[in-house]
């Protein structure tokens, strides 16, 4: 018989390889009208990866009589299309005393047309404008069994709105005030009793009023204020008793000597 063969054909791993969609034989014969066509197929698989390979199909064509024909197509298998990310976590802001982990921020789910794709991320990390802030660029990586990959990006921004945690201790002050002006000084780590920051960074102090005078003598209220490296600050009172332990200073009149009649003597003796 005269066999043709259907095209040699490049197709995806999810599509039907029968000859229905790849192409059939067909057979014509000088004497029998309606040859027998079949086929066999010979698979080599790919070095590349398992769901790609190559089919070789041999079509027969026999007549009546058993005279054959044969012809071959070969027909590729091949996986050239990427997962589908069917999920991507959220864009996030956390605090920066919160986990960055996927574990708290969402993973993503993927699927293919022939494999059970792997999941991956990559992360880029961002200086953000003041000490603890900083943005996370999670790229997200789908890969398939032959090395196709889509990719999805999630942007975690890590930032500090929590007030530094503001305390104090009271304090007394027993040094001289400076004559010279009439006050004393004292510093905000004077009544600092370990004030701290959620995220673990410097804090700044300041304190109001910062000096007393004289007539401020007993306990007074003052302020402390504790501002950490994003600006968010806190306050909180303490009682500085300013005690007064300088003594009055007295200036005595000269030394002189009077002389006394004897009867001014005798009047003296009297009183």
């Amino acid at each position: 018989p005269d066999i043709t063969c259907p095209m040699n054909v490049t197709i995806e791993c999810d599509d039907s390889i029968s000859p229905d969609s790849t192409g059939m034989a067909s057979a014509t014969d000088n004497c029998d009208s309606a040859p027998t066509v079949t086929y066999d197929d010979s698979i080599a698989p790919s070095q590349t990866c398992i769901q790609e390979y190559t089919i070789t199909r041999t079509w027969l064509a026999t007549d009546d009589c058993g005279n054959t024909s044969t012809c071959t197509q070969v027909i590729v298998v091949d996986d050239r299309t990427a997962p589908v990310i069917t999920f991507c976590p959220a864009n996030v802001t956390i605090e920066c005393t919160d986990d960055p982990s996927y574990e708290s921020n969402g993973y993503p789910s993927a699927t293919d047309n022939c494999s059970v794709p792997a999941i991956d991320f990559d992360d880029v990390t961002i200086d953000g404008e003041c000490g603890p802030n900083y943005t996370i660029q999670r790229t997200w990586i789908a890969t398939d069994d032959c090395g196709n990959t889509s990719t999805c990006l999630q942007v975690i921004s890590v930032e500090d709105h929590t007030p530094p945690v503001c305390a104090t201790q009271d304090i007394s002050i027993t040094e001289i005030i400076d004559p010279a002006t009439g006050v004393i000084h004292f510093t905000a780590e004077m009544i600092n009793n370990g004030s701290t920051d959620n995220c673990g960074g410097p804090v700044t102090l300041s304190i109001f009023p910062d000096s007393l005078a004289c007539e401020d003598e007993g306990p007074n209220i003052v302020t402390l204020t504790v501002t950490d490296e994003c600006g968010n600050s806190s306050t909180c009172l303490s009682t500085i008793t300013l005690i007064d332990v300088q003594a009055p200073e007295i200036t005595c009149p000269n030394s002189f000597t009077v002389n006394l009649t004897e009867c001014e003597c005798f009047a003296n003796l009297l009183s």
